[in-house]
Order: structure tokens, then sequence, then C-alpha cells
């Protein structure tokens, strides 16, 4: 008796050892799934900032837009890039609401200064970085606090549907 309960210990033992290391293995489709939320969504929006820039540049001949050479759209695309990076974070429910919106601000304005202020040579004067850091800071506190309000109407609409029950019974029953 005591060697089919040693057994069967170790046979449990080996199926959770091969369902964790299963788990936990590191496959193509897992490789395929990180590549495209890490590269897919920066890529994207990529293309649509460069074609609304060269769209601007080549509709105003006037006005002569100095991101346009090869390293400004590289520095625009690390700050894409790590601008995913924060978006897939605000992503994850097991933070706080607040904490995801705090990272996900700090990572955006730190990778807007760093990218655009520091490591190009686009230099306006202190002031003007300073202003220029304001209009971005009001702008994201503009579109957060819009994100939020849309997110809250749609969480009560869900909720209030949950909520709803019928005051008369089916006559009939479908079956499926």
């Amino acid at each position: 008796m005591s060697e089919k309960k040693h057994k069967a210990r170790q046979s449990s033992d080996e199926t959770s050892k091969a369902t964790t290391s299963k788990k936990n293995k590191f496959t193509k489709e897992t490789a395929k799934r990180w590549a495209f939320l890490l590269f897919c969504p920066p890529c994207v929006y990529y293309t649509v900032l460069s074609l609304i820039l060269f769209a601007g540049e080549a509709f105003n001949e006037s006005y002569d837009i100095p991101f346009l050479d090869a390293p400004h759209m590289l520095l625009l695309f690390v700050f894409l890039f790590i601008f995913n990076a924060a978006n897939i974070f605000l992503t994850k429910k097991r933070y706080n609401l607040v904490l995801r919106i705090a990272v996900h601000f700090v990572l955006t304005a730190a990778s807007f200064f760093v990218c655009f202020y520091i490591l190009s040579d686009y230099s306006p004067g202190t002031s003007a970085t300073i202003i220029q850091m304001l209009v971005f800071v009001i702008a994201y506190a503009a579109v957060c606090a819009l994100v939020l309000i849309v997110r809250g109407i749609f969480r009560r609409t869900a909720e209030e549907s949950e909520s709803y029950e019928p005051m008369y019974k089916p006559v009939y029953k479908y079956k499926k």
C-alpha cells in the first residue's frame, strides 16, 4: 500500500513539474506575441506621425520642420517605443489605476524630455523649454481626464446593464 502511495506521489510530482515547466517555457508563440506587443504599436505610431510631419512640410513650403532628418526621426521612434512600454504597463490590471497613470506619465514625460531636448541638438532656450513641457503636461492631463471620464461612463453603463432584472418572465423558452 505504501509503495502505491509513493508511486502516486512521484507521478503527481512529475506531472506538476511538467505543467509548470510547460507553463514557464518560452515558446515561439510567446516570442511572436511579445514581439507584436513591443514593436507593432510603435511602428504604427511612427508611420502615422511621420506621414503627418512629411505632409505638413510638403503642403506648407515656407515652414521648415527641423525634426525631419534621420537622427531626429530615430529619436522619435525611441520615444514612441518607450511610450508603448508605458502603454503596456498602463494596461496591467494587477496594479492600482493611480500608480499605472503615474508611471505612464513619468515614463512618457521623461522620454519626451530626454529624446527631444537632451539627446537632440534642438535648444529653444530655458523659458521656451519650460513652456513646452507645461503644454505637454496640460495636454497629457486633458487626454488622461477625457479617457478616465469615458472609461467611467462605459463602466457605469456596463454595471447598470448587469444589474437589470426584467419585470416579466419570458413566456417561451428558446432552445439553442
